[in-house]
């Protein structure tokens, strides 16, 4: 408690370590007047509980207050398990509403490679929450990620699955054909998939459904439909015929592609 001429003010600081350090104190009472007679109580979340004595300068007129610390209460994540290349909202909770000022939660995380956060994020006096994003990467296989946010000594974790992309279906065009020719296109479905294989030519083994990578097209088939590069397999599945307009800028009114041969080996 601090006091002056007809200004008493109640003063509250808090240690996370035994007492090693302390934290700056904070003028609980925040007022223009006489402030007394505090009591304190702490429960086992850290949370303090002040209550004390009021009364202006003139007339005293003495009334009780009562004021409690907010405490770091809860980390989620929405969702907790995605899929890598895409994002997931983390929301951070105080017991209470924030001091004057803010709170500076500090956020970490446990592989930043796969789940990469913020260093820090406030939570505006007088809110109880705030929300940030959690970026994830592309991974090869299914990871768990722990996020963690602390404050004022206390830590909270949440954590976060991210799974590989995966093929969801497979179809053929035509699906019903003579004996003695072949079904020769293959439409893909992949999840999330384009940004680790885009632009290339991806032979799907029916038996077995193993995938190879065949090439690297690097046409600009967003341009025009004839950029694509129409793959065609062979008969045997030996060879694979496609075509690619990389490294050729339009001529006048007409586009042009390259043919290319892949042998399958």
């Amino acid at each position: 408690m601090r006091y002056g001429f007809q200004q008493w003010d109640i003063y509250f600081t808090g240690s996370s370590d035994g007492g090693a350090t302390f934290q700056g104190p904070v003028n609980v009472s925040n007022t223009s007047g006489i402030s007394l007679s505090p009591a304190t109580a702490v429960d086992a979340s850290s949370t303090a509980y002040i209550a004390w004595m009021y009364s202006p300068p003139s007339p005293y007129n003495f009334n009780v207050y009562f004021s409690r610390s907010a405490a770091l209460s809860s980390l989620s994540l929405d969702p907790s398990s995605v899929t890598g290349g895409s994002s997931s909202t983390a929301t951070v909770t105080l017991s209470g509403p924030a001091p004057t000022g803010g709170a500076v939660m500090s956020l970490s995380s446990s592989n930043p490679a796969v789940a990469s956060v913020p260093d820090s994020v406030t939570i505006a006096e007088g809110s109880t929450s705030v929300t940030f994003s959690v970026a994830i990467s592309s991974v090869a296989a299914p990871t768990t990620v722990t996020i963690s946010a602390a404050y004022n000594g206390a830590t909270q974790t949440a954590s976060l699955t991210v799974d590989p992309p995966t093929l969801t279906s497979l179809s053929l065009s035509p699906s019903s054909v003579t004996g003695g020719s072949s079904s020769n296109r293959l439409a893909l479905n992949w999840q999330s998939i384009w940004p680790l294989y885009g632009e290339e030519l991806l032979l799907v083994k029916i038996d077995g459904m193993a995938v190879y990578r065949l090439a690297h097209h690097r046409s600009r088939s967003a341009e025009y439909y004839w950029a694509q590069p129409h793959a065609v397999i062979s008969r045997d599945g030996r060879y694979v015929v496609w075509d690619s307009n990389f490294d050729i800028s339009s001529i006048g009114d007409a586009n042009y592609a390259d043919v290319y041969l892949t042998r399958v080996q």
